[in-house]
Order: structure tokens, then C-alpha cells, then sequence
């Protein structure tokens, strides 16, 4: 095989190689001294490797004499290599790349917002070469110098090429991290979800170009928010375990400026323990996390405000930044919901609840017995002061913040999702979450999701995840995007970006909520499987985990309905049944009748192997 250089700009002669011989599917594996001299906080012994695989199109159309349209079938961020052979070294030839089309096999040079168009020109040599298409320096950004720049893109256009192109000539040098794209499976009767599952999928492998997670193509960089959704996207779609954790290790001393995020990395910290078992981590990083938690701005009653009185410098410096913060709530502005900011903000509150809490058990966890009683008490502080003080009495939902009455979509799933509702007011807030529908961001669909299924609103939840609204996934692929983007649509953000990992909630809201399996014990000592499927007639998963695949089959008729689970060695599961399976007449376990009441709708702890659970209604 001839070496190449992965860098734009650069050519290689094929003259008396054999033809073809480069295209031949290959993977080139790059060791990368990833961030080395870009960002000083990852060292070079802590750099992965990042892959850098060939593709040909999916689809090579000649639309002309010398001009050739290529589809790829999906975007990645990648280079782009062709194989011209010249009769002459005085050729240019024009090559245009495109995340979008339009009409008659053309890239779209016009594509609206941060959706990818580039055009260049290639000039020629004399004899058959491969030209490694250069791209704009801005796309080196992130990148180790081995690898060079990346884009986005999906498809190309060739013109005025000189010699004959097949596919084997026109390949798609594909850049990501290492990721098991067999690991995860899920198919179920719903074509919509089938649709959403497999782009968000893909989207979970391709955004990974940097060796980080990435918000995406516009800015590159790492933020909490779509750090903290990716990360939970990973663990429930492929193998590898590092990639959260080198992310996390990054944010939690490059921090970003919005105030939930500061505390997002409290929860990032916690689900990477709680998924691989691992405390290093959260040992390595102890103090700066309780820092994190914001716990120095607490007043007496527990509640924070980052405005009333102004953060003080020495708080700002305990969490790694030089500049004030100041809260998001939800992103864009106009999918707030109309959302009232008040110095005590209801979202500032409720991740600073959830950080507390979290950081309680990572305490634990680590033998810090007087730290994680501390942050117990003041997490049950912050619940009672927050139902005391944010909670209307006349409407009984939560206002935005202390000093109005509006009461934003957010102001209410964000403590749902956390469980700070009294529980006999959980009933109440989802219906008026269900009722005002998917009025949120897609970021903000990652907590409103989990705050339905908690609240046992299994089917409102699944409407929403299938849904074909201007605000949903399908809406994504209507607009053409093969992988999930910054906003709904380009009618919400007009400066949005095609590749934003922080759209793919679905990647783990279909597993762990859907489905239901989520670890109950730090490394899937204890595994969760509380399916919650809603009308979907069939639905069946596999989720990666470290000890192995657990793999879920799940049945639905109107008189009867049967779940099969799969359970790896090393793990024990609690089994809940659906809501609506809880008053069946008759409940069979392994083929063990199971007696009626409490008992039949849990299973507290089954074992490893292969178990069948069958309702009957009749």
C-alpha cells in the first residue's frame, strides 16, 4: 500500500502502482498527539487515536462531459480525495462540497446559516495523482496537526474533469473517534423512531472529530451542555469509555459562561462513575467539582443567584473563570417560552438542587462522610425552599424565578426531571408540560423527555419523540440533515450548523426512558429496566454496558404482552413494569405465576441469563 499524508494540499503519483490499489477500503489508524500546543490542559500520554477511514459514494452520477455529482449518503467530517488522471499539467478543476442540495445534482452554494458550502479549485498535474482537496484553515481548527483540516460534508460536485471517474476515485476520508457501531441496536414498529434512532446514531459517532465532543462545526469547541448529552448518548451506543472522561477532565477547567453548565459538569462527573464504575475521575477532581456545585453563593435558604449580589471574584477563580456567568435557561432565546429572568432564576436553582445531590454521592462514593452528609442536607433544603417560595399557589406550577408569575415550560421540567415536585404535584405539572408541547430547544428536549417518563406520561413522551412537528427529529431529516442539528429548524436559528451533537437526545432518551435500562449502581452492578413503551406494539434493544450487552425485547397486544431481557454476567437487575401492565390478571415470570399487587410490579433482584415476562388480560 503507497503511504500518504493526511494533510490538504498535497498529491501522490500513481504512476506504476497498481490501479486502484489506494481506493481499496482501508482504515488508516493515526496516532494523533491530539490538542498537544492547542490545548495545555490534555497531555500528549493522555491523547487517543483518532480514525481516519476512506468511503466511496453511495451514488457517482456524470451529469456532463467532465462534470460528476457524488453523494456520500450521510455527512461526516472528512477530507476529500480524488484520483485524476491528466494528459497535461494545465487543467483546473472545480470541486464544490455541501451539507445540502438543490434541484438536478447540484451542492447547494447557497445553503442558509452555518450548513456547509465550500468551493475550490484543483490544478493539475501531468500523469494519474491523488489530490488531497484543500480546505479553508479555519477547518484545522481542533485538529492535530498529523490529521489537518476537516469539514462537513455530504456531497460534491466535480467540473471539468479531464478523465474518466468511478466511485474508487472520489473518497470521502472520514475522520472520528474510535466507536463500535455494532454495540447498540434498536428497531421498533415505529418508522419515525426507526428514522430518529438511526440519525442520532450517526450523529453520536461522526461529531467526534476533535478527539473531544464539540458542539459542532460553527464554534468547535467544548461546552457543558452538549458535552453532558453526548456523554450519555455514548454510553448507551458504543463500547468506549474514555472519550466523556477526556471531555469532562477538559470542561471542568475550561468551563463555558452560562451558570446551569458550570454545574452540568457535577453531572457529567457523576454519570461517568455511575456508568463505568471508575473514580478516577471524580478522585482526581474532587475539589474543583464541589467548587462547581456553586454551593459558595448558597443563601441561607439554600437558593443561589448569580446576579443579586454579583458572584464574588474569588468564586469565580474557584471554578476556573476570569469572566462573570450568567444564566441560559434554554438556547436560543426565542425557544424560552417567553421565560421571565429573575436574579433567583427557578433552572439556575434546579441544577444547583441536582448538582448537590449528585455531588453527595460522589462524596460517598469517595469516603467523604462529613462532605456528603453536607451536601445531602442542603440539597433537601433547596427542595423544600424551592416548592416553598417558586411554586404558585393559584396555578401550582413553578414561576421562572422569585418576583413573577410566569410560569415558563422550563421553569417545570427542569424540576421534574431533577424530582424536586412534591409527588402529589407531579400529575399536575406534566399536564401542563403535555399540553404546551415541544416548546422548547432541542437541547431543552433532553430534561422535558425524562421529566414525562418520571411523571409516568410514557405515551405523551413517545408522541413527542415520533413526532413530525416543526419541532421534532423528523423535522431535521425533512430539512435534509443526516446528522441531528443546532436547532429544530433554520426558521428558529438562522445561524444554526448542521452537525450538533447536542440534537441527539434521542440516542440515550429511547434507552434509558424508552426502554428503560439505566445502572442503578456505579459500573452496571445494578442495572434498572423500567421499559415505559407506551402503545408501540414492538419494540427491541441492545445497550452496551461494562459487563456486556443487555438486550431487551419488548411485545405489546391488546390482551397480552411480553418482555424479554437478556442480563450479562456481573449484573443485577430490578425489573418494573410498565403502568399499564401493573393490573393485568395474570403475570408469569420465568414461568412462575407472580403473586398480585406490590409484588408483581417490581423484581428486585434477577440475575444473569435470559428472562421472559408475559401479562395476560384476559
Amino acid at each position: 500500500m503507497t503511504a500518504l499524508n493526511c494533510k490538504p494540499g498535497h498529491s501522490v503519483s500513481m504512476r506504476g502502482a497498481v490501479d486502484g490499489l489506494f481506493f481499496h477500503r482501508w482504515t488508516l489508524v493515526i496516532t494523533a498527539a491530539l490538542w498537544l500546543g492547542l490545548i495545555p490542559s490534555i497531555k500528549a500520554d493522555s491523547a487517543r487515536k483518532l480514525i481516519c477511514k476512506s468511503a466511496p459514494p453511495v451514488k457517482l452520477i456524470r451529469t456532463g462531459p467532465g462534470d460528476y455529482f457524488a453523494d456520500f449518503g450521510q455527512d461526516w467530517f472528512a477530507q476529500l480525495h480524488l484520483r485524476i488522471n491528466s494528459p497535461d499539467s494545465h487543467r483546473v478543476v472545480s470541486v464544490m462540497m455541501g451539507e445540502r442540495v438543490i434541484s438536478g445534482n447540484r451542492v447547494n452554494p447557497h445553503p442558509g446559516g452555518f450548513i456547509t458550502f465550500y468551493k475550490t479549485h484543483l490544478r493539475l498535474r501531468r500523469g494519474l495523482h491523488i489530490y488531497n482537496v484543500p480546505l479553508p484553515r479555519a477547518d484545522a481548527r481542533r485538529m492535530p496537526r498529523s490529521i489537518g483540516a476537516v469539514m462537513p460534508f455530504r456531497y460534491v460536485q466535480i467540473i471539468g474533469c479531464p478523465s474518466i471517474l468511478h466511485p474508487r476515485d472520489v473518497q470521502q476520508m472520514r475522520v472520528h473517534y474510535p466507536f463500535d457501531r455494532t454495540a447498540a441496536r434498536f428497531h421498533c414498529a415505529n418508522n419515525n423512531l426507526n428514522a430518529i434512532w438511526h440519525l442520532c446514531h450517526h450523529t453520536i459517532e461522526a461529531v467526534t472529530f476533535c478527539g473531544l465532543f464539540v458542539d459542532g462545526n460553527r464554534e468547535r469547541r467544548p461546552y457543558e451542555a452538549d458535552a453532558l448529552i453526548a456523554e450519555l448518548d455514548w454510553f448507551n451506543n458504543t463500547t468506549d469509555t474514555t472519550l466523556p472522561a477526556r471531555t469532562d477532565q477538559y470542561l471542568i477547567y475550561h468551563p463555558t459562561w452560562p451558570t446551569e453548565w458550570i454545574m452540568q459538569s457535577v453531572l457529567a462527573a457523576w454519570y461517568d462513575y455511575l456508568y463505568t464504575g471508575s473514580k478516577t475521575l471524580i478522585r482526581n477532581n474532587y475539589t474543583a467539582l464541589k467548587a462547581k456545585t456553586l454551593a459558595a453563593l448558597e443563601r441561607p435558604d439554600g437558593l443561589i443567584s448569580t446576579i443579586v449580589p454579583p458572584v464574588p471574584v474569588s468564586v469565580l477563580h474557584s471554578i476556573h473563570r476570569t469572566r462573570p456567568i450568567r444564566a441560559v435557561v434554554d438556547w436560543p432565546q426565542d425557544e424560552r417560552d417567553g421565560y421571565v429572568m429573575r436574579p433567583v432564576n427557578t433552572v439556575v436553582n434546579a441544577f444547583h438542587y441536582r448538582s448537590m445531590v449528585l455531588m453527595s454521592r460522589i462524596a460517598a462514593a469517595l469516603g467523604h462522610t462529613h462532605d456528603a452528609r453536607y451536601f445531602a442536607s442542603r440539597a433537601k433544603l433547596i427542595r423544600a425552599t424551592m416548592n416553598r417560595l417558586l411554586i404558585n399557589p393559584t396555578t401550582g406550577l413553578y414561576v421562572d424565578g422569585i418576583g413573577t408569575k410566569h410560569s415558563a415550560i422550563q421553569a417545570n421540567f427542569f424540576p421534574l426531571a431533577f424530582g424536586i415536585p412534591p409527588r402529589k404535584d407531579c400529575g399536575h405539572i406534566a399536564r401542563f408540560l403535555i399540553k404546551q408541547g415541544m416548546r422548547c430547544s432541542v437541547y431543552g428536549a433532553q430534561y422535558l423527555l425524562p421529566a414525562l417518563y418520571r411523571a409516568g406520561k410514557a405515551q405523551a413522551a413517545l408522541n413527542l419523540l415520533g413526532s413530525s412537528s416543526d419541532t421534532s427529529w423528523m423535522a431535521m431529516l425533512a430539512e435534509g440533515s443526516t446528522l441531528t442539528t443546532e436547532a429544530w429548524t433554520l426558521h428558529i436559528k438562522p445561524n444554526e450548523d448542521w452537525n450538533h451533537i447536542w440534537g441527539a437526545a434521542p440516542g440515550n432518551i429511547i434507552p434509558r426512558y424508552l426502554m428503560g435500562i439505566r445502572p442503578l449502581e456505579p459500573g452496571y452492578v445494578k442495572a434498572l429496566i423500567a421499559p415505559q413503551p407506551g402503545n408501540l406494539k414492538y419494540a427491541e434493544i441492545t445497550v452496551p454496558t461494562v459487563k456486556g450487552e443487555i438486550s431487551e425485547n419488548i411485545q405489546q397486544k391488546p390482551d397480552s404482552a411480553i418482555l424479554s431481557v437478556t442480563i450479562p454476567a456481573g449484573i443485577h437487575a430490578v425489573i418494573r413494569l410498565p403502568r399499564s401492565w401493573r393490573k393485568a390478571r395474570k403475570i408469569t415470570f420465568d414461568g412462575h405465576r407472580l403473586t398480585a399487587g406490590a409484588k408483581s410490579k417490581v423484581l428486585s433482584d434477577v440475575g444473569a441469563g435470559h428472562h421472559v415476562l408475559v401479562i395476560l388480560n384476559q
